[in-house]
């Protein structure tokens, strides 16, 4: 097979299909064929080519988004702030229910201002401060009993 075969080979079937396109019905034409040459012979729509196109590319779109964009990562989570310094713990001297708590997270305290009142057997016991620092945990709240020796409030 030579190449001047394979050309005329060509040009045969584009003269065929010219021929074809010439001798088309017209679309009034065609409501009256038989189901399998209406078929045949109607234009096929262009929406599904169109949107077909449209989805591949955004599809291309997506993919190169995820190939070449950056996303932050956050992860919401809740936690506690442990300080590694000298942490002086204010704690019950006895058990009790925790009547005020004076100071909140962050505060500065001095030597000796009052942190808490602790109400044990009717009366209430006014725990201070035995070193001045800042607060950074309240571990328990108002109102809610407390064993003796516990945690009330952590400074550094």
């Amino acid at each position: 097979m030579s190449l001047a075969h394979n050309w005329q080979v060509i040009r045969a079937a584009l003269k065929a299909d010219k021929e074809r396109r010439r001798g088309s019905l017209r679309s009034r034409e065609v409501d009256f064929l038989p189901a399998a040459l209406e078929v045949i012979e109607r234009p096929v729509s262009p929406t599904a080519r169109v949107t077909t196109w449209v989805l591949l590319i955004g599809l291309l779109i997506t993919c190169a988004w995820l190939v070449l964009g950056r996303v932050d990562v956050v992860v919401p989570a809740s936690g506690k702030i442990v300080p590694t310094g000298n942490i002086k713990i204010v704690q019950s001297p006895g058990s009790g229910v925790v009547h005020a708590i004076y100071v909140r997270d962050g505060d500065v305290v001095a030597k000796g201002q009052a942190v808490a009142v602790v109400e044990a057997m009717k009366m209430q016991n006014e725990l201070t401060a035995q070193v001045g620092g800042t607060v950074s945990a309240i571990h328990v709240e108002e109102k809610k009993n407390v064993e003796a020796g516990a945690k009330l409030v952590s400074l550094t």
